[in-house]
């Protein structure tokens, strides 16, 4: 590789670096021992990984507080649940996960926590890594990652502009067409009608992250369409794709390539 190239590469690489925000998201979490359960070590190391997994994906200087805790909720019930609730929000705010007085809480239903039942919420020693999952078992970092994806934008009727006692404009059903989110542009379906906070399980969303259920067996990735979901509704910057930084990269090498050769006699 010759001198002018190699110079190339490297400009174009800085390019690509500094064009990259410094900041990242924030997720401040805050273990309520309830429901007679505790926050053992193994506990704690899943909640963080499903907040190392969103942090590492969103940019934006922000900060998020949110309380984990336990609940009962019966053995029909669910696996989890993101509750969220303000006060004091002056009228006219645009309101946002990170909004001073927004309080989010995700609670995990213990009645699902017997290993000794037939299906049962199972805990990773080792969330870094997949595939060992037993097969009775609902992934708890998947049910993370999902609820947290409620708390930072996948909920109806709750971050809206202009904060009103009559309500507000809701950024996230703003940009839903009957059930289709982002009609002619993204065109994701929706779950329902009436289930406007989770993508439907089918199509080109089946199996993803922010469907209403979760399956024994499987553990459910951040995927790019609830990324880009979020960053249409809320205004998120983004980690770039690999793709799109070697885009990036080609395209400043290609810069710089050809002028060099435009140089030649």
């Amino acid at each position: 590789m010759n001198t002018t190239l190699t110079r190339a590469i490297v400009v174009a690489l800085c390019i690509v670096w500094l064009s990259l925000p410094s900041q990242a998201m924030t997720i401040v979490p805050d273990y309520v021992n309830s429901a007679g359960q505790t926050w053992t070590s193994d506990r704690i190391g899943v909640i963080q990984q499903s907040i190392d997994d969103w942090e590492s994906n969103i940019l934006d200087d922000q900060t998020v507080n949110i309380t984990f805790d336990f609940t009962n909720a019966g053995t029909s019930g669910y696996l989890a649940t993101w509750a969220g609730s303000y006060y004091d929000i002056p009228a006219g705010t645009d309101i946002y996960p990170w909004t001073s007085g927004v309080t989010h809480t995700i609670h995990f239903n213990v009645d699902y926590f017997d290993d000794s039942s037939a299906n049962y919420t199972w805990w990773d020693p080792t969330p870094g890594t997949s595939g060992d999952q037993p097969f009775a078992a609902w992934d708890a970092l998947s049910v993370a990652r999902h609820e947290l994806g409620h708390a930072l934008g996948f909920a109806t009727n709750f971050f809206v502009d202009n904060a009103s006692m009559g309500g507000g404009i809701d950024k996230w059903t703003s940009h839903i067409t009957g059930t289709t989110f982002d009609l002619g542009g993204l065109n994701v379906s929706m779950a329902a009608a009436d289930n406007l906070s989770h993508v439907l399980d089918d199509g080109s969303t089946a199996g993803d992250l922010m469907v209403p259920a979760l399956v024994n067996n499987v553990r459910r990735d951040i995927s790019t369409t609830d990324l880009d979901m979020l960053q249409l509704a809320y205004g998120y910057q983004l980690v770039p794709e690999p793709s799109t930084l070697v885009m990036l990269f080609i395209g400043a090498v290609g810069v710089l390539v050809f002028a060099r050769r435009r140089r030649q006699p």
